[in-house]
C-alpha cells in the first residue's frame, strides 16, 4: 500500500509511531494492532467508504474505527447503514468533525453511533476552523501537531485539524476496549463526558461538545493505578471484576490487590456478581451488622441464600479477615444456591492440609474439580491463610466461567 498524499501516514503515525527509538515521534498506542484501509474522501465514492467500514468489521475484526475524513455530501443511506452495522457489532467509531469552522454537518462524524471530534489549540481555545454543530461530542488538541511525513528530511511535519484530533480520541477508545472489550458506544461516550474538561459555555455546547478530552482523568477512570502490568497473574481477573460491576476499587483509584479481604467485602463481591438483588423483606439478626452499613444488603442477601450463617454467637464479624477456606465455601454456596452451577465433584482433592472431616473439605474438592484453585506448588491449600483481593477476583472469574463453554 502506498500513501500518495501522506495524510493517512500522519494519522497512523500519531497512533502507532514506535517509541524510544530516537526517530520522529512517539505514538499514542505504539503496540496496538492497526489495519490501515486506504480511502480518500476527495477521490473515492461513498460506496468505497462503505466497503472500508465493512472490511474493518468483517475482515479485520476491528474494535475501533477512526476516520480522519468527511464531507457534507456523505450523508447517504448506504454509508449510514455501514456505520450502523459496525455499531451493531459493538465497534467504537471515531471521526473528524470537519475544518470549515461552520455549522454544516460533516459525515460520518454527524451519523448516530459516531464520536465526532473537534479541535482546540494548546491553550484549549476552540480552533477557528473547527466545526461548530451538534455532531461535536468532544474536542482534542489539533493545532501544531507533529506527525510522520514521508519524504520530508526530518521524517515529520507540523500539521493540524480535526484529522489529527480524532486519533487522540481513537487511542482512548482503544484503551477503553483493552480494559473492557464489551464497552458500548454509549458507555464510552459517558466516560468521555465524565472525564473531559468543560470549556466555553457551561455544559454541552456545539463548539467544544462535552469538553476537551482529559487523558489523565480518563486513564484513572478505566484503570487502577496499582494494576497496570498486563503480565501480572491477577490483571485480567481484576479488570473482569471491574467490568462486571463486582468491584469499583477504592476512591483514590486503586484496587489494592494484595490487601486482605474482609468478610463484608466478600459477600459484597458475591452480591454484586448476582446483580445486587432487592433485599426488601429480608431480615438480619446479627448484632454487629447495623442498619445503614454499606454491606447491610449484601449480608441480608448472603444469609437469605445460605451463603453464610455467620457465627454461633449471633455475629457476622464483617471486618474479620476472610480465609481461603471461607472464600471457597462462600463461592461453592453461591454456585449451589444462586448460580445453579454446583455439581458434586467426581474426584477429591489431595492437599496435605485439607483432611476428611474438615468443614471446608467438600468446598475445596469442588473448587479444585472446577479449576477455581490448584492450591500451592508443594501440595497444600493453606485453608487458614487470609485471602487477598486479587485471589478473590481470580476465584470469582473462574467460578463465573463454569457452564459457559
Amino acid at each position: 500500500m502506498t500513501d500518495t498524499n501522506k495524510h493517512g501516514t500522519g494519522v497512523l503515525g500519531e497512533l502507532i509511531a514506535i517509541r524510544d527509538n530516537g526517530i520522529g515521534i512517539a505514538g499514542l498506542l505504539d503496540e496496538v494492532k492497526i489495519a490501515p484501509i486506504k480511502v480518500n474522501a476527495k477521490k473515492n465514492t461513498t460506496a468505497d467508504l462503505e466497503a472500508a467500514v465493512y472490511a474493518a468489521v468483517d475482515k479485520y475484526n476491528a474494535s475501533v474505527i477512526t476516520m480522519s475524513l468527511g464531507n457534507t455530501t456523505f450523508n447517504t443511506e448506504g454509508f449510514r447503514e455501514a456505520i450502523a452495522y459496525a455499531a451493531s457489532k459493538n465497534v467504537l467509531i471515531i471521526a473528524a468533525a470537519g475544518n470549515d469552522g461552520k455549522e454544516d454537518l460533516v459525515y460520518p462524524a454527524a451519523f448516530d453511533n459516531v464520536i465526532g471530534v473537534g479541535y482546540v489549540d494548546s491553550n484549549f481555545e476552540i480552533a477557528e476552523k473547527s466545526q461548530r454543530n451538534e455532531s461535536i461530542d468532544v474536542t482534542a488538541p489539533g493545532v501544531d501537531i507533529i506527525v510522520p511525513y514521508p519524504s520530508v528530511r526530518t521524517h515529520c511535519t507540523v500539521s493540524g485539524g480535526t484529522s489529527f484530533a480524532a486519533p487522540m480520541v481513537a487511542a482512548m477508545a482503544a484503551a477503553a476496549k483493552q480494559m473492557n472489550p464489551d464497552i458500548t458506544h454509549d458507555e464510552f461516550l459517558a466516560l468521555l463526558e465524565e472525564t473531559s474538561a468543560d470549556h466555553g459555555v457551561e455544559g454541552y455546547d456545539t463548539a467544544y461538545g462535552n469538553g476537551v478530552v482529559n487523558f489523565d482523568a480518563f486513564a484513572k477512570k478505566i484503570t487502577f493505578s496499582d494494576v497496570l502490568d498486563p503480565e501480572a497473574w491477577y490483571y485480567d481477573s481484576v479488570y473482569w471484576a471491574y467490568n462486571k460491576g463486582v468491584t469499583s476499587g477504592y476512591g483514590e483509584g486503586t484496587f489494592r490487590p494484595y490487601a486482605d479481604l474482609t468478610r463484608a467485602q466478600t459477600v459484597a463481591f458475591l452480591y454484586k456478581m448476582a446483580g445486587s438483588p432487592d433485599t426488601t423483606g429480608s431480615e438480619i439478626t446479627f448484632s454487629d451488622v447495623k442498619t445503614g452499613e454499606w454491606y447491610e444488603d449484601a449480608v441480608k442477601w448472603a444469609v437469605a441464600n445460605e451463603i453464610t450463617h455467620g457465627y454461633g454467637n449471633g455475629t457476622f464479624a464483617p471486618n474479620a479477615k476472610c480465609t481461603r477456606a471461607m472464600i471457597v465455601t462462600f463461592i461453592a454456596n453461591y454456585a449451589k444456591n444462586v448460580a445453579g452451577t454446583y455439581a458434586e465433584p467426581a474426584e477429591k482433592s489431595s492437599f496435605t492440609d485439607v483432611k476428611e472431616g474438615d468443614w471446608f473439605k467438600s468446598s475445596v474438592d469442588w473448587a479444585v474439580a472446577n479449576g477455581i484453585t490448584n492450591g500451592y506448588g508443594e501440595g497444600t491449600f493453606r485453608p487458614n491463610v487470609n485471602c487477598n483481593r486479587a485471589m478473590m477476583a481470580a476465584f470469582l472469574r473462574k467460578a463465573a466461567a463454569i457452564g459457559e463453554s
